[in-house]
């Protein structure tokens, strides 16, 4: 284990089932208590750069400009941020509007 972050998605209404993307060392995991979705080696050399953008019906987390993990989601689920080991500090963390997509579409 080493250290990293890890975003909760818990819904409140019950309607789903609570899930998780997280980084811990060079791994990048999103699962539910019972089920590991998807697992996946990252290149971390130096401090990774987090993002996490989370429309109202998915999620993807970011680690430097490389799409690591995704969920599906609620518009009512609830999402936190935790640590993962030890050693992990979190600077510039902030909330607004997901980044402009080009020619994607909503």
């Amino acid at each position: 284990s080493g250290s990293g972050a890890s975003f909760h998605f818990d819904d409140p209404t019950g309607r789903s089932e609570s899930v998780e993307m997280y980084i811990d060392g060079d791994q990048a995991v999103s699962r539910s208590p019972n089920v590991e979705f998807l697992r996946t080696t990252i290149d971390r050399t130096g401090e990774p750069h987090l993002t996490l953008i989370a429309g109202t019906s998915s999620a993807v987390l970011i680690v430097d400009d490389v799409v690591v993990a995704a969920l599906n989601r609620l518009p009512t689920t609830e999402i936190t941020l935790s640590s993962v080991g030890p050693q992990v500090e979190f600077r510039d963390v902030g909330a607004g509007t997901a980044p402009s997509l080009g020619e994607c579409a909503a």
